[in-house]
């Protein structure tokens, strides 16, 4: 109870957002992605939670497929490691990425110069 008997609704929420379908499974082969990386760079998990300002439990739960890093944490891990973006968030090892739900279908547009994309949407227009 807060002043005057009301009670205070707390800003933060404790319970942890609800995963979507696929999540398990693209956090699974982000981990991977990343302990390839890290393994092939000679690095250990604790060197690695080391060099990004981290708890090496985190690191082993980012691998492990249980924890959804946040951005800030991917962008460290790749500085860390200096690799390129593709080699840690490539949905598959195999590169088969229709095989994952959820997975984007490339649009139309893909491959298309800025011209041609132009030319096409004023043709649509007509």
């Amino acid at each position: 109870m807060g002043r005057g008997g009301q009670t205070r609704i707390s800003s933060v929420s404790r319970v942890p957002p609800r995963r979507r379908k696929g999540d398990a499974l693209l956090l699974s082969r982000l981990g991977e992605n990343i302990q390839a990386a890290r393994v092939a760079h000679g690095f250990t998990q604790e060197r690695l939670a080391e060099l990004i300002d981290l708890h090496p439990r985190a690191v082993q739960k980012i691998e492990a497929g249980e924890l959804n890093p946040k951005s800030t944490t991917l962008m460290r891990i790749q500085a860390a490691m200096r690799c390129p973006w593709d080699a840690l968030l490539r949905a598959l090892p195999g590169g088969d990425r229709d095989s994952l739900p959820g997975t984007p279908v490339e649009p139309p547009s893909a491959g298309r110069r800025p011209v041609e994309l132009v030319a096409a949407t004023r043709a649509r227009r007509t």
